[in-house]
């Protein structure tokens, strides 16, 4: 483990793999995230937002992730993180979620929790 600072540690094998080099085929879809996250027991899919897309927009993406979920013959689907800038934008995209009806796949949070949040430690402040 490695400690980022006040309570935060991240595992000592991390991988990152930014867009495009991780673009991937899961349940039989193309899927193009922002980046890929892997943790030692765990893995993201990370979209970062920035406060540009519609709700429709946002619900056709996550559409794409939840059928690559039901489209997995096996194995583990990373969670989706969507991450954002400000608290209401936070709220807006945790709107479209509950729309998808499949708990525990998308997360919405601020670009400041995000290692917090992928490693298990409650948010600060």
């Amino acid at each position: 483990m490695v400690r980022l600072g006040r309570d935060i540690y991240v595992p000592s094998k991390v991988e990152f793999n930014p867009e495009p080099w991780w673009h991937d085929t899961w349940g039989g879809y193309a899927l193009k995230h922002d980046a890929y996250v892997k943790l030692p027991g765990r893995h993201y899919f990370i979209e970062i937002d920035r406060g540009t897309e519609f709700a429709s927009a946002l619900s056709g993406q996550m559409n794409k992730y939840v059928s690559a979920f039901y489209g997995m013959d096996g194995g583990s689907f990373p969670q989706v993180l969507f991450l954002a800038h400000d608290a209401d934008r936070v709220r807006f995209i945790n709107r479209v979620i509950k729309k998808k009806k499949v708990p525990g796949l998308f997360v919405a949070a601020l670009y400041d929790d995000a290692i917090g949040l992928m490693c298990d430690v409650p948010a600060l402040g």
